[in-house]
């Protein structure tokens, strides 16, 4: 019951913690985050190749369907909350003055995980890539009301021969 009323969004609740000198015994987590997500993320990329041929935007990430195991196990999560929460990050720093996107550590992520996305699909075509562009794309959900909007594309990112940008 304790735990249960500590979880309470009233924070009044509280005060039942300083019981837990420890902080294990009463575990502080909420049922809803304080402001939960409205909108969910696509990350998309496209390659150029070495003649000039830009490819038709893919998914660098996936949202896969639920399963009723996952209620316990599902550790494929990880990464989904991953990629949503630098997507998120990088819609936080697209438009502030002083910060040049492609050189903050949220781009990085990005830019990296695309990378390995391109290695794992595009690996018979390698060779013939010569860059790519990601794109961030909000949406939101199963809401078909609202258009999708494109919150930031990068811009086009090089490949060496060993394909590092």
């Amino acid at each position: 019951m304790v735990t249960l009323l500590s979880q309470h969004p009233l924070r009044t609740f509280d005060r039942l913690r300083r019981y837990d000198h420890v902080g294990l015994l009463i575990p502080n987590w909420r049922f809803f985050a304080p402001e939960p997500a409205r909108h969910d993320f696509h990350l998309l990329f496209r390659t150029l190749s070495v003649t000039d041929e830009e490819s038709p935007w893919k998914a660098a990430s996936r949202i896969h369907e639920r399963k009723w195991r996952q209620v316990v196990w599902f550790p494929g999560r990880r990464q989904e909350k991953g990629v949503f929460d630098t997507c998120n990050e990088i819609v936080g720093v697209v438009g502030k003055k002083d910060v040049k996107i492609v050189d903050t550590a949220v781009y990085r992520l990005l830019r990296d995980f695309v990378i390995r996305r391109i290695r794992e699909e595009e690996d018979e075509r390698h060779a013939a890539i010569k860059g790519f562009q990601f794109l961030v794309v909000q949406y939101s959900g199963h809401d078909d009301s609202e258009d999708p909007q494109y919150a930031f594309i990068s811009p086009f990112v090089p490949l060496n021969s060993a394909g590092i940008a």
